[in-house]
């Protein structure tokens, strides 16, 4: 795993979100192994989190860290789009091609492309690059936020409280018997563990899984570890 790394889990309200808790990778600025201020290495699915979000997080019931707080958005905007289909070759483009309009990180998964755009870009400019995509049917515009549509106050969506139980995944994904690792060469006991764990711990990951979209959790892997050995 990525030196630094640590894994953050926002918890939503009930039926606020199709899943009950998101996992993000963050690293730590101030903090100790119970918890402190973390900044966000990616972009949240089913929330607007971005990419360098100042949060607080706490160790839940569970020994998990759950994000109890934003202390400080980061200065940019972030937008959210559904892609038409669910479609990988899409995304990858519209995300591409955004880039050269001052888009900075774009990130896909679960039929949704999540991008950080760059310092300079408003929301009304981030809006105006995206609007070819969404009038050719490409994408909806899921959501614009800015700082301040990401402050603790304008998360509606999550519950800051902290969980005393935790939350484990009910999932029907098994590694040890995903034919995928094997043809990979990683079905180390170790190695199918850390996945099993990754699936039983965030609904997002599990999703992906069930449904055999092995890219999705290849991203959302590089984005916790830094790099995949596949």
């Amino acid at each position: 795993m990525a030196e630094h790394s640590v894994k953050v889990r926002i918890r939503f309200k009930e039926h606020a979100a199709p899943v009950a808790g998101e996992g993000l990778a963050a690293e730590p600025v101030q903090a100790h192994d119970g918890g402190g201020t973390y900044v966000l290495k990616n972009n949240a699915y089913y929330a607007p989190f971005a990419v360098g979000d100042l949060v607080r997080a706490e160790l839940d019931g569970l020994g998990m860290l759950q994000v109890t707080d934003v202390v400080q958005p980061a200065p940019v905007v972030l937008t959210s789009v559904a892609v038409v289909h669910g479609d990988h070759d899409i995304a990858r483009a519209m995300g591409d091609r955004w880039r050269e309009d001052g888009a900075h990180w774009s990130e896909g998964m679960q039929g949704r492309l999540s991008t950080v755009w760059e310092p300079e870009v408003d929301a009304d400019r981030a809006v105006s690059v995206l609007e070819p995509d969404l009038r050719a049917g490409r994408a909806e515009l899921l959501w614009v936020a800015g700082p301040e549509q990401r402050s603790r106050e304008a998360q509606t969506l999550v519950d800051f409280e902290l969980d005393p139980e935790g939350a484990d995944v009910d999932t029907t994904y098994w590694a040890p018997d995903d034919p995928y690792w094997r043809e990979q060469g990683l079905d180390s006991p170790e190695f199918l563990a850390y996945v099993q764990s990754l699936a039983s711990q965030d609904d997002v990951t599990a999703r992906a899984l069930e449904a055999g979209d092995h890219e999705a959790f290849r991203e959302m892997f590089i984005f916790i570890n830094g790099e995949a050995p596949w």
